[in-house]
């Protein structure tokens, strides 16, 4: 959960150390008053997050209640993942022929996904029906990064 007094702690404690922090967040955040709903739904009903401006609220915040000169910055897919790699490439074709033959063969309702090296359909249920959640290793290993 979002706790601003956490996050400007931090902010701070970044500054203190290295004379910059760099904070990433999704448009899906709560941040309470001033980033509401943006009216739009896509094609499932989800609602749209690119328009909130969650990004550029929580720069404001940062800049008012900690007089560090703050900016906000909205990146695309590409400036977000960089450039793939062969294996990605192969993968993306290989995951996308798999579809093409689920869809042919009538298996509708399933979804290509890779499964150790092989690439397989699975229901879309199966696929979607639990959260994925982050291993709790991997969380400790982030604090390795932090100065």
């Amino acid at each position: 959960p979002y706790r601003e007094e956490s996050l400007l702690g931090h902010v701070r404690a970044g500054c203190d150390a290295r004379g910059y922090a760099l904070v990433v967040v999704s448009e899906g955040i709560d941040l309470g008053s001033k980033t509401g709903s943006t009216g739009g739904k896509d094609e499932f009903g989800h609602e749209l997050l690119r328009e909130r401006g969650v990004g550029a609220e929580l720069a404001r915040r940062i800049e008012q209640r900690t007089g560090i000169e703050t900016r906000s910055a909205q990146i695309g897919h590409i400036q977000r993942g960089g450039a793939p790699t062969l294996f990605d490439r192969i993968l993306a074709t290989r995951l996308g022929a798999a579809a093409v033959d689920l869809a042919l063969a009538g298996r509708f309702g399933e979804v290509a996904v890779l499964r150790g090296a092989h690439v397989t359909g699975i229901p879309l249920a199966e696929a979607v029906g639990a959260p994925k959640l982050v291993p709790p290793e991997w969380i400790d290993l982030m604090h390795t990064f932090e100065a």
